[in-house]
């Protein structure tokens, strides 16, 4: 077996942890911001509260977030996830030059992408979200799919 040096890691593997809200990004991001690696990557799935990544990519000029996946939950005991969360999210994330994928809105979903009406609605700040199941859902986000990667890729 090579021997393994845990602070140079080889180019073809990406490091990444879940921060589904604020507290864990700020326990979770030092450590992995932390590791020599080629692609940091968070998933952000899913997002239970609202993340500013903003201070931890301008603390370091070479160890950066690379990439952000987010998504909402999805289950039939789900949380609808805040549209304004995952906006705030993709916000940061063209401002700091952060690649961004946008996976599902889970369960729920903006009631303004569907077609028909659905029984379970309820309203979150200014959107009205729809229990529609993952599948019906979808991935869109203010009309466009945002399947970015990270430039290395």
């Amino acid at each position: 077996m090579v021997p393994w040096d845990n602070n140079n890691w080889p180019n073809n593997v990406w490091i990444g942890t879940t921060v589904e809200n604020q507290k864990w990004a700020d326990f979770r991001l030092p450590i992995l911001l932390n590791l020599n690696a080629k692609v940091r990557f968070l998933s952000c799935e899913p997002l239970l509260g609202e993340i500013d990544i903003t201070s931890y990519n301008a603390a370091s000029d070479t160890n950066k977030i690379d990439w952000i996946i987010a998504g909402g939950e999805s289950g039939p005991h789900s949380r609808p996830m805040n549209p304004n969360w995952v906006r705030s999210l993709r916000d940061q994330c063209i401002n700091e030059e952060i690649a961004f994928h946008f996976k599902q809105w889970g369960h729920w979903s903006p009631h303004s992408l569907l077609t028909s009406t659905q029984k379970k609605t309820i309203t979150i700040e200014d959107t009205e979200m729809t229990a529609t199941g993952k599948k019906a859902s979808g991935r869109t986000l203010d009309g466009r799919i945002w399947d970015e990667l990270p430039s290395s890729a």
